[in-house]
């Protein structure tokens, strides 16, 4: 549709096309309500296509939309900056009704809770034991929140749990102390003097004063909870947490986010933030993003995880908003939720226009689709200009897109725009629960091709729809046996392709034989890319064409023979060998002018090493090679001799030690170095090239010698 034909109305929206008119790139679209038709006809149309008056209203449109997005992320740190000016410090936090301190030196452990391992759970926080780093509080019936139990246990110490009951505070160090405490009768039950909200807020005030905890997980405790407000005061003084995880709680009950403002303004070591099964829906995204704004070290946090938590487009954006002001974001994971396509802009907004560190994006089960998927890959290759240095966004290693069964071979196609684009550092990519089929399999096997940075793509092979069609432009991708030349360029760096789990047990028996012979070649710790390049040439090449390195002469004999010595390292064999003397065969079969006679001016290959001695700046290089060629015995004479026999262009000569009596003409003269080389034509028209000095003998006429 050409504007020649209709008049624009008005320009509704703006895009990134996937290819711009030239084919190459991206280009702008804008969406054009044309006059006197229903909406239902609007078109998105290309820059080129818009007269100077849409134009220009469609450009004002685009500045708008770019601007629109800074200048709320510019409102929301005005907003985070008042609220820090506001607040007067953290030791002034809760200070009219939390009167723990002053009890804390008389407090018998006893009286507030109700196990042992309670109370040598709660004395290792009040000693702060430096082997307790990780606390988990889970109710003693949540079973589903106890699967987290062992997150990130390998740092020399064992994950604490305490629990709670609906009579008491208990606690136990692992599944094991849990069952025994279950299997026995508390008898301190009824001696306790103090309330359940009291118990919460002991626990509370000391994981506030604790310099050693760094990772709180937090389960379906605030499910029938209403009296526990002392406990998320006693938290809000903690300074050392790095690692705060919701699982499984209802935030919006009571406005525990909102509570919790002081720690995440004042808490300079938070890392990581997590919120699972949460249900934030619209108004717990608001909650979470103002809590996120009360950040003041905006350089700490590092990774924030929302899975299954009811998100939607709206909410995403608020949220996105907030972290736009947390520079130095490396992992993000938005799955399980309702994202589509409006998120997928805003999030390809934020990579674009805040030079993102993102190194981890998952967007697993959400409902993405071609055009979202391509709203947020122009995030991803987007370049920003900073200081009149362009910038690169793809900082990518980690993408996850698990699960978003809309996306089709047109979406695959987009990712592997990001993969053949050189800045690309994209390492692994999830395509789990997605129908990729023969044709996606070709997509992304042209992307790898051109890609040297993708370690692992997982997909499961028994579910994806892959026929041997597709697995042969895998395989192809992995070694193009056509030419040496493209078994060189082929990708050597992949380790995985597809991997299927079976009781939990990873297995590739549904991927062909050949790809997983490549595969466990690339995952040699030894093998640099060069040398499985070696490998696969040696392996589906056992003839090699000579003739291209011809014009080479002299100089790629040496080469030839290094390659061998290294290929004979990673591939020995009687075969290597045969190989490497067929193909000195073949070089010296194709340059008569330099090898071979008939009168004993032989040339030797000895196998042998020798040392050549080179001059360079001032000092002597060795270089070792593993053959040489000596020149014969009437050669050696002449060159005793110290003179070199020149002839100068039109002089008729007789070729030595060749199958032929007929005299030549020489037509040309070149030198290489010191020794000139020449092109003579004999009487019937034949020429030949690259004749030395001591291949002529006999002047008929003219001719001299040169001391």
């Amino acid at each position: 549709m050409s504007t020649a034909e209709y008049e624009v109305e008005k320009v509704i929206d703006h895009r990134k096309s996937t290819t711009n008119t030239d084919g190459h790139g991206h280009d702008d679209e804008y969406l054009i309500k044309w006059k006197n038709y229903p909406h239902s006809e609007n078109t998105w149309e290309p820059e080129s296509n818009l007269n100077s008056i849409a134009l220009q209203e469609a450009r004002k449109l685009k500045q708008d939309r770019e601007l629109e997005y800074l200048v709320d992320a510019l409102a929301a740190r005005a907003a985070a900056n008042n609220n820090v000016s506001s607040s007067s410090s953290s030791s002034d936090v809760g200070s009219d009704n939390y009167q723990y301190d002053t009890l804390a030196s008389k407090v018998n452990l006893h009286e507030i809770t109700s196990t042992r391992q309670n109370r040598r759970i709660l004395k290792r926080i009040i000693q702060n034991d430096v082997d307790l780093t990780q606390l988990f509080i889970v109710e003693e019936h949540d079973e589903e929140n106890r699967r987290y139990d062992g997150l990130d246990s390998g740092n020399n110490f064992v994950p604490s749990v305490v629990t709670t009951s609906s009579s008491s505070t208990t606690s136990s160090s692992g599944r094991r102390s849990r069952r025994r405490n279950n299997s026995r009768t508390n008898n301190d039950n009824n001696s306790s003097s103090t309330s359940k909200a009291d118990d919460m807020g002991w626990l509370g005030h000391f994981i506030g004063k604790s310099h050693t905890l760094q990772n709180l997980h937090i389960g379906s405790l605030l499910k029938g909870e209403e009296h526990i407000e002392p406990f998320w005061t006693g938290i809000q003084q903690n300074r050392s947490i790095q690692s705060l995880r919701f699982g499984g709680c209802d935030l919006l009950r009571g406005n525990i986010l909102e509570k919790l403002h002081p720690f995440f303004r004042f808490n300079g070591n938070l890392v990581k933030i997590e919120l699972a099964e949460c249900t934030l829906g619209i108004n717990g995204a608001k909650q979470f993003s103002r809590a996120l704004g009360e950040c003041t070290h905006k350089g700490s946090l590092r990774c924030v995880r929302l899975d299954d938590n009811d998100l939607t487009d709206r909410g995403l954006k608020r949220i996105i908003r907030a972290l736009s002001l947390h520079e130095n974001i490396e992992g993000l994971t938005v799955s399980d939720n309702n994202v589509g396509r409006e998120g997928c802009r805003t999030l390809g907004r934020y990579l674009t226009f805040m030079s993102s560190k993102l190194k981890d994006l998952n967007l697993s089960y959400n409902r993405i689709d071609d055009e979202g998927l391509s709203l947020l890959v122009d995030g991803l290759g987007a370049t920003t200009i900073d200081n009149d240095e362009e910038v690169h966004n793809c900082a990518l290693k980690q993408l996850c897109l698990t699960g978003n069964a809309s996306i089709s071979s047109s979406g695959l196609r987009t990712v592997t725009s990001l993969l053949t684009t050189p800045t690309c550092n994209l390492e692994q990519l999830w395509l789990y629960h997605m129908n990729i089929g023969d044709e996606g399999a070709s997509v992304l096997a042209d992307g790898l091709a051109k890609n040297k940075s993708l370690r692992k793509l997982w997909f499961n092979p028994a579910t994806c729809g892959i026929t041997s069609t597709g697995w042969n432009r895998f395989a192809t991708m992995l070694c193009d046996a056509t030419t040496i030349n493209n078994t060189y360029l082929s990708n050597h760096t992949i380790e995985l392709i597809g991997k299927h789990y079976t009781n939990y047990a990873p297995s590739d028996d549904q991927i062909p034989h050949g790809i997983r012979r490549h595969l466990r070649l690339h995952n040699h710790v030894q093998l640099t890319t060069k040398h499985i390049a070696y490998c696969k040439i040696m392996k589906h090449h056992e003839h090699m064409r000579m003739d291209p390195f011809f014009e080479w002469k002299l100089k790629f004999l040496p080469i030839m023979v290094t390659w061998f010595t290294n290929v004979r390292k990673l591939w020995d064999g009687p075969e290597t060998q045969s190989r490497e003397l067929s193909n000195i065969f073949q070089f010296v079969r194709g340059m008569p002018f330099y090898f071979g006679n008939n009168s004993g001016l032989a040339v030797q290959a000895r196998e042998e090493a020798c040392l050549l001695s080179t001059r360079k700046r001032g000092r002597g290089r060795h270089h070792a090679c593993s053959s040489f060629v000596s020149l014969g015995r009437e050669q050696r004479k002449r060159r005793k001799g110290g003179r070199t026999r020149v002839f100068a262009i039109g002089d008729s000569v007789k070729l030595d030690n060749f199958c032929t009596a007929d005299v030549a003409v020489v037509k040309n003269v070149s030198y290489e170095g010191w020794k000139p080389v020449y092109q003579v034509q004999f009487a019937n028209g034949e020429v030949w090239g690259g004749v030395g000095a001591d291949a002529l003998s006999e002047v008929i006429e003219g001719g001299s010698v040169e001391k």
